[in-house]
């Protein structure tokens, strides 16, 4: 079993966020955690496309689909680096399947 942590942590397009960039996007990074332990998964962490400020529901909705998407496989890694090109697109298509 896994969890999801979906968060912030100072990343933008080309490494590190910034601000005086006006191309660059304050962007996502989703860590794939042991739900026993609480402890990130190897390879489990990545970045994605979605911008920080994303609503609330929506981070809930993109949370709940990676954990449909790695339920059950044994080969999460692969999985979580297809993951990281999640973008607003992806926003979009799940709030129609709420």
């Amino acid at each position: 079993m896994y969890e999801v942590e979906l968060e912030y942590i100072g990343e933008g397009r080309s490494g590190d966020y910034d601000a005086d960039d006006p191309e660059d996007v304050a962007l996502l990074r989703f860590t794939v955690l042991d739900a026993a332990t609480g402890e990130p998964i190897d390879d489990g962490s990545y970045c994605t496309l979605l911008p920080e400020s994303l609503g609330e529901q929506d981070r809930k909705n993109i949370t709940n689909a990676i954990l449909r998407r790695i339920d059950g496989e044994q080969n999460v890694k692969k999985i979580c680096e297809e993951l990281s090109w999640l973008d607003m697109t992806d926003v979009v298509r799940l709030r129609g399947e709420s």
